[in-house]
């Protein structure tokens, strides 16, 4: 589950692994309808991609926004959280991500060096999160 417009891999990644992938509209402002996206989480939702800030509209979800919304969601269901634009956000209330991450093992935080930093060509990238979460990922990786 994510919303549009944001980064469109999350849908083809789904596609590739012959998964559905349901989209949410943001509202007028390009702003996360957390209401929408709410409506649409059942039992078949087993992740929740989040950009944060979202590519390619800018906006971004606030440190309040964002725990409500993973108080919400069950345990068992991954949140996503994309920061590939985290280095260009200097706002008061974005969220501290490390922080929630002790608190919450469904959480995962994916970033990169290849925009802030010129490394585009590299396409190198980290991921931080429960072990658990680390394991799974650890095991459908490539290996360079």
């Amino acid at each position: 589950l994510s919303y549009f417009p944001s980064f469109s891999v999350y849908g083809i990644i789904a596609k590739a692994a012959g998964i559905e992938c349901k989209w949410v509209p943001v509202k007028d402002d390009f702003y996360v309808d957390f209401d929408k996206i709410k409506e649409a989480m059942d039992e078949s939702v087993r992740i929740v991609f989040l950009a944060n800030p979202n590519n390619p509209t800018g906006t971004y979800i606030s440190a309040e926004q964002l725990e409500d919304f993973i108080e919400y969601v069950d345990e068992n269901t991954l949140i996503a959280l994309d920061e590939a634009y985290v280095e260009y956000v200097d706002a008061p209330d974005f969220p501290n991500t490390f922080k929630l991450l002790e608190k919450y093992p469904n959480l995962i935080s994916m970033r990169t060096f290849s925009k802030a930093y010129g490394l585009a060509g590299f396409r190198i990238g980290y991921a931080i999160g429960h072990e658990k979460c680390i394991d799974m990922l650890n095991r459908v990786r490539q290996p360079f």
